[in-house]
């Protein structure tokens, strides 16, 4: 990728569940031995490696729980190598870009 000038590897899976449907959840040893091997390898090529988190099937972030869990996971993953983590929700793009007419 870098070769190419791409810095950034943005994994957004939507075919793992821990990604999306079960985005509350950590993920099992197996498949977080997979994630935590992708973060050095891809520094290793230059590369910058993020975990894009999709909880937006049924987040509510007016509820503390749901909030606690976004920054539970989210932690999670930059223990496991993900360099910058981010959860961007409808209401924080609407900020960035401005709500739709």
């Amino acid at each position: 990728m870098a070769q190419w000038g791409m810095n950034t590897h943005l994994y957004a899976s939507k075919d793992d569940p821990w990604h999306r449907q079960r985005w509350r959840e950590l993920h099992p040893a197996a498949e977080a031995a997979a994630l935590r091997d992708q973060a050095p390898d891809a520094r290793q090529h230059g590369v910058r490696f993020v975990y894009a988190l999709a909880p937006g099937l049924d987040l509510n972030w007016a509820g503390s729980g749901d909030r606690r869990a976004v920054a539970g996971k989210l932690a999670g993953v930059q223990r496991l190598g993900a360099e910058s983590p981010r959860g961007a929700t409808t209401a924080q793009r609407f900020q960035v870009l401005g709500r739709p007419r």
